[in-house]
């Protein structure tokens, strides 16, 4: 993990036991305001993060309790994976023995004090609320970013008046004369 905070890392309420989903958080803050600035504290004072929850709240398309997936459920839930969103949940993968099978509720979110954040495990008495235990690398940091925006924003371009817009080009070229 490198020496800063950043979008799509991992956090865990210090103490709590390392399967516990409800013990997780996913940052959600843009990286570039997480980063030290001229006087070594990040631009964000709060960290924005989506709260984590037991993979079970994936919904219709989990199997049983007590049942392995059937075909039509692993195709169902391979899309979403794929796709990295379904219903505001954002899987996130395990690591086993850190972080639990989980999802992201991106419509869950949480801001966390800066200061309640440590950025490195260390044994004994944790000296924050939270510690980072999973910092994440690309594609995923990528995907957490694209999932929240589709469920905050709407990607896309609005409906733009071209004419009118190609009409105000044009007479600003045309009041600047030949040059």
């Amino acid at each position: 993990m490198g020496d800063h905070l950043l979008t799509a890392d991992i956090l865990r309420e210090s103490g709590a036991e390392w399967n516990s989903e409800e013990s997780f958080q996913v940052v959600l803050t843009p990286s570039c305001d997480l980063a030290p600035g001229k006087s070594d504290r990040p631009k964000a004072h709060r960290v924005l993060v989506a709260c984590c929850e037991r993979i079970d709240r994936f919904g219709k398309v989990g199997p049983k309790p007590g049942r392995p997936l059937s075909r039509k459920n692993r195709d169902e839930i391979g899309r979403f994976l794929n796709e990295g969103i379904a219903n505001g949940l954002l899987p996130i993968p395990p690591l086993r023995g850190q972080v639990p099978i989980m999802v992201a509720n991106l419509k869950r979110l949480e801001l966390i004090e800066w200061e309640d954040i440590q950025l490195t495990i260390s044994e004994g008495e944790p000296s924050s609320t939270f510690q980072r235990v999973a910092s994440t690398d690309s594609p995923f940091r990528e995907m957490v970013v694209w999932a929240y925006l589709r469920v905050t924003g709407r990607p896309g371009v609005p409906m733009v008046d071209i004419g009118q817009w190609l009409d105000d080009i044009s007479d600003h070229f045309r009041a600047r004369g030949p040059t």
